[in-house]
């Protein structure tokens, strides 16, 4: 196909490389002898002639500034394997931790020699089950735990549709039996909590997460081990042998894995079972991030104020974005007389925790924090005495709208 000449841009977009960390390649599009001298030059001149504004295929995320690709085709009735689709998904992904990711410096040492690696891999992927596997070991690459095959995690080793009624967790790099789900007649009543798991189905641990490991994406090895420990004893429905280390003994056990069941979610919380925020005592709030609620932020504040203290306990991923943790850090600040209004993006709608507070415009954004904004109130002179200099005295500061110092 030939879309014709490329129109020079007016006006064009320069880039401010003054402060510029990560650069990206593209010497690549100088390469004619690469890449022919009409095709080198056509990618020149669309990188030369870019146009300033909104863009087709990428956009910002509102408020978060993530890129959106926007116009990229899901194929979503496509039908695998068919390798150059496949491929397609190979060079989407790899192109966009190349080209949009800020962390591509710590991605794998040799982003280039990942996608050598893996073309082959994904070009030969023989069904549905083994490409998901080959994107999940490439997504693994990218070192991000953000990064994920959200919709195949399934796919991660070990496979199967059942598991031990039994919650794991790696201390020291060794799989312990840390709890158990909400009790019932599956839970296996041979195992108890600080049981070291050694091998699973006469496999030792050790070997099998090393096989796993590179399907498990994540930033650190801790992250990756927590994930694996709340996979581990996943496999095929029945019985299963399990052997266990219990202080100085050595014990095998035949345990049955069972479906996890439509009330368990397989998502281990340390908090708090209960709602978001309460009263520990009256002087003592508690606020848990794991079933937060933006929209509930104001009801926090007020619920808390009087408080001497405030427990925010941050031991799991917020169920919610917040926009601004301002809010938040008001919570910490309230004592008992103070008026709180809440600064951030709540001010938009102008909420306030008491009545003597004033609106939340009155804030201001100064040197990274919410600050008061000072404001002067006119003395019992008339407007015009009190534009003259020496009325200044009968002139007084007031501070409304935040708690001091605002935040």
């Amino acid at each position: 196909m030939n879309l014709g000449a490329v129109d020079p841009c007016n006006p064009c977009v320069k880039l401010n490389e003054s402060d510029i960390q990560l650069r990206s390649d593209l010497g690549w599009i100088e390469n004619s002898a690469l890449l022919g001298a009409d095709l080198s030059q056509s990618l020149r001149s669309i990188r030369d002639n870019r146009l300033a504004g909104k863009q087709f295929y990428v956009s910002k995320v509102s408020g978060v500034g993530n890129p959106s690709f926007d116009h990229e085709l899901g194929y979503a009735n496509l039908t695998l394997p068919d390798a150059g689709f496949q491929l397609l998904g190979l060079y989407r992904f790899w192109n966009i931790i190349e080209y949009w990711s800020p962390y591509r410096d710590l991605a794998a040492e040799d982003w280039n020699g990942v996608l050598a690696e893996f073309i082959p891999r994904i070009a030969e992927a023989k069904n549905a089950e083994s490409y998901r596997q080959e994107v999940l070991a490439l997504i693994t690459e990218a070192r991000d735990g953000h990064a994920n095959l959200w919709s195949a995690l399934d796919a991660r080793p070990p496979v199967g549709k059942c598991q031990l009624r039994v919650n794991v967790r790696f201390v020291d790099q060794l799989p312990v039996i840390s709890g158990f789900p909400p009790a019932d007649s599956s839970n296996p009543t041979e195992l108890r909590i600080g049981d070291v798991i050694t091998e699973l189905d006469g496999v030792s641990v050790g070997k099998l997460v090393e096989s796993w490991r590179p399907y498990y994406a994540a930033s650190n090895d801790a992250g990756r081990l927590r994930d694996i420990g709340s996979s581990i004893t996943r496999g095929q429905c029945g019985e299963s042998t399990i052997t266990i280390r219990r202080e100085s003994r050595e014990l095998t056990l035949k345990i049955n894995r069972v479906s996890p069941g439509g009330s368990d979610s397989g998502i281990i919380t340390h908090d708090l079972p209960g709602p978001a925020f309460r009263l520990l005592s009256k002087d003592v709030a508690y606020l848990k991030l794991s079933s937060v609620k933006s929209a509930d932020a104001a009801s926090y504040v007020e619920q808390a104020a009087g408080t001497k203290g405030l427990i925010v306990d941050i031991r799991n991923y917020p169920s919610d974005f917040m926009l601004h943790w301002g809010w938040l850090r008001s919570i910490a600040q309230l004592h008992e007389g103070n008026c709180a209004c809440l600064c951030g993006r709540l001010c938009g709608r102008r909420q306030q925790t008491k009545s003597c507070c004033r609106c939340c415009h009155r804030c201001r954004w100064s040197n990274g924090r919410w600050r008061q904004r000072r404001m002067t109130r006119p003395g019992p002179h008339s407007a015009s005495q009190s534009s003259a200099p020496d009325s200044r005295q009968h002139r007084r500061n007031i501070s409304v709208g935040c708690i001091r110092p605002c935040v």
